[in-house]
């Protein structure tokens, strides 16, 4: 019986059991305390309804103003030239806006006649910027303060490493070309260039024009300083300035005025002006008021009043860049007549210290029953080179040959017994061989004694001709480099 009753009471256990997991069962778990999105308060009795979460405050209920939970935080968005930090949520600010961080993209250099402009982007909001700009003028000091850096002598040596000759040049571009007429370096071998008391060895000849008269060298530098071109109108009665070794006299500076700006001389444009220049000028620069080079200093007309010549900056777009140069090769290439048989005396000739001359004997030979023998002879203090005919009567006959001749060669006949003089100046291209020469001045009296004096200069004139080849072989000059075109 016992057992009976404890059987019925476990049945009834289970069975209340099994009614209370039922009702559970059937209840709305949403109201349950734990529910996060409706939790009704044991104290207020509020249904919560949650609005989310923002960047400064949790979780809110909008019925009863309970919080849970922790704010969302601001998502801050960086700042710009143009709004400081911002929120991408609730667009609230802090701090300040970038400031614009300009960077230089492109510019046009002003001139004399031009406004320039410099165009900018920042580098945070690639905003773009620009400015214009003006130039303005300088006093003379503030020229030569601007211009003293850029301007260099060049001096050039000979074959033999003697000084050949002095001028002025300028700075083209940092590294390194150099800017100077081309006379100034016509016949060097090897020349040195001194910039701010730095002395640079000439490498290269970049390009050359002889009719222009302007040469680009190129020297191992770089870093250096240089100052704008301007090859705009300039006007008349503008003030220039010159600058250079005048008469080795370095950064020599004087001023004038322009007194013509486009004054054009056998088809190269010339700035005429009347600053003060010397020998040693040359190749140096004519600067404006603004500091820019507007000319080479080139020539002037002697025994005037500073009436002086700069080739405009604007030929310098008229030379031509080929196969660079060494100097001796240049010498050797473009060596006139003069050059050459200069240099080929001193290579061949016998040194006379006494004199200071090179004599070359050139041989002898009998033509017509006389006997003719040749000489050359360079005498160093004219510079001349004199080339000589003479027969066993004692009839001398010289042609002069100087720095200057183009086709033109001043001749001379005497007779060294007698010393009777006769001489003047032949064209080559004229003459041949029945050509009588013309004279100039003679001390030789008589029509019959002046014929045959002509007779017999015009006879060793054609004697020399046709030896020409013969005796100047390794020269490097030709019969037709001097002109005598028909031998």
């Amino acid at each position: 019986m016992r057992k009976v009753k404890l059987s019925l009471s476990l049945l009834l256990m289970a069975v209340g059991l099994c009614v209370m997991l039922f009702v559970l069962s059937a209840c709305d778990l949403t109201n349950m305390p734990n529910n996060p999105e409706n939790t009704t308060d044991s104290g207020t009795g509020c249904d919560h309804e949650w609005k989310d979460a923002s960047c400064t405050d949790p979780q809110t209920c909008t019925k009863c103003g309970e919080t849970r939970g922790e704010e969302r935080g601001h998502n801050w968005k960086d700042a710009t030239c143009k709004s400081p930090k911002k929120c991408s949520v609730c667009k609230k600010t802090k701090g300040e806006k970038l400031e614009h961080a300009y960077v230089e993209v492109e510019s046009t250099p002003a001139s004399c006649t031009d406004s320039g402009s410099i165009e900018y982007v920042c580098e945070n909001c690639e905003e773009t910027n620009v400015e214009t700009y003006v130039l303005t003028e300088q006093d003379a000091n503030e020229v030569y303060e601007l211009a003293k850096n850029s301007v260099g002598e060049i001096l050039t040596y000979d074959s033999k490493g003697a000084e050949y000759a002095l001028g002025s040049c300028f700075v083209y571009s940092e590294d390194g070309k150099i800017v100077t007429n081309y006379h100034v370096i016509d016949g060097a071998y090897s020349a040195t260039v001194t910039l701010n008391e730095e002395e640079y060895e000439v490498k290269k000849v970049l390009a050359y024009d002889k009719t222009i008269d302007l040469a680009v060298l190129q020297i191992d530098a770089d870093e250096l300083t240089i100052l704008p071109l301007c090859d705009k109108s300039h006007g008349v009665g503008k003030s220039v300035y010159a600058i250079g070794s005048s008469q080795g006299l370095t950064s020599t500076f004087s001023r004038g005025i322009i007194t013509q700006e486009d004054r054009v001389i056998e088809d190269v444009t010339y700035v005429q002006h009347d600053a003060a220049i010397s020998s040693g000028n040359s190749g140096g620069p004519l600067v404006n008021a603004y500091g820019e080079i507007i000319g080479i200093n080139t020539w002037t007309v002697q025994d005037s009043q500073n009436l002086n010549f700069a080739v405009a900056v604007s030929e310098l777009e008229n030379l031509e860049y080929g196969n660079s140069l060494t100097l001796s090769a240049l010498a050797e290439k473009e060596a006139g007549i003069y050059l050459k048989l200069k240099n080929h005396l001193i290579k061949k000739g016998e040194y006379d210290r006494t004199e200071k001359t090179y004599t070359l004997e050139l041989g002898e030979s009998t033509v017509s029953s006389q006997t003719w023998a040749r000489a050359a002879i360079y005498n160093v203090e004219n510079e001349q080179v004199e080339i000589m005919v003479a027969n066993e009567n004692g009839d001398l006959f010289v042609l002069i040959v100087d720095a200057t001749s183009e086709d033109t060669y001043i001749w001379g006949f005497t007779n060294i017994n007698d010393m009777s003089i006769m001489a003047g100046t032949v064209y080559a291209p004229d003459f041949e061989a029945d050509t009588l020469l013309t004279y100039t001045e003679s001390e030789i009296e008589g029509t019959t004694a002046i014929r045959n004096a002509r007779k017999q200069a015009s006879s060793m004139l054609a004697y020399l001709c046709k030896n020409w080849s013969r005796d100047f072989t390794g020269s490097g000059v030709s019969l037709d480099d001097a002109g005598f075109t028909s031998y």
